[in-house]
């Protein structure tokens, strides 16, 4: 009788264990899986955070570059250029990157005033541009629009910039019927190369000493003119 009640409890027991170690098995399971969910949560954050920090930089500091654009001289515009070429512009594209809004410029090129470059086309990358809820508005940066012809001064081909145009509008020409303009398409009437250079904190005015822009009923200068003035600079 005695061993009858002993092997009972001692099922009793065994079963009590199991229990016990599913118990044990379900409440670590649980705990773990909170403590993912938690983990994930956490690091879902961060990356939000990061990549709202990062988004919130470029646009600052875009805007702030936009705001302290320093005025030049055509001379040192056309001088500091990697390159200048006329083209026409044939593909614009916004695009959503991970730093960003950005619009994709591609041009066809017509003539290199200045630089070593063999291919006809160039793609230039402009940081901002309109996308929807994601667009990006950048004070003070003009694109080149679909089929824009102009001349443009590059300031790098291997550094990605607000604007890969030096001087941002001091180095953005637009041709209409064979004459130049502004990229405001404001008649560019005279290019007098060896104009004085802007003082050393002197802001952007829109255009480079030495570019002299004239009224409406002015008459712009011809392109071919203004491409050989470019010239003599660029000697």
């Amino acid at each position: 009788m005695i061993r009858t009640i002993k092997g009972i409890f001692l099922s009793l027991q065994s079963a009590a264990n199991a229990v016990r170690m599913k118990l044990a098995i379900r409440f670590s399971k649980t705990s773990l899986t909170v403590r993912l969910i938690a983990l994930v949560k956490r690091w879902s954050l961060r990356l939000a955070l990061t990549t709202l920090a990062a988004g919130l930089s470029l646009q600052l500091g875009s805007l702030a570059h936009a705001s302290s654009i320093q005025q030049r001289a055509i001379s040192e515009v056309a001088g500091q250029a990697a390159l200048i070429f006329v083209g026409v512009v044939v593909d614009k594209q916004v695009k959503a990157q991970a730093n960003g809004t950005h619009t994709l410029v591609t041009f066809s090129i017509d003539e290199i005033i200045k630089g070593d470059y063999k291919r006809d086309s160039l793609v230039l990358d402009f940081a901002g541009g309109e996308m929807g809820d994601q667009s990006q508005v950048i004070s003070g940066l003009v694109y080149p629009e679909s089929g824009e012809s102009g001349i443009y001064f590059v300031e790098s081909l291997d550094q990605l910039l607000v604007n890969p145009l030096l001087g941002w509008s001091q180095g953005h020409f637009k041709l209409k019927e064979g004459k130049v303009y502004s990229n405001e398409l404001k008649p560019v009437v005279d290019l007098q190369p060896f104009a004085p250079k802007a003082q050393a904190n002197q802001l952007s005015e829109g255009f480079a000493n030495g570019i002299e822009l004239g009224g409406e009923q002015d008459i712009a200068m011809d392109k071919e003119l203004f491409i050989q003035s470019l010239r003599v600079l660029v000697k």
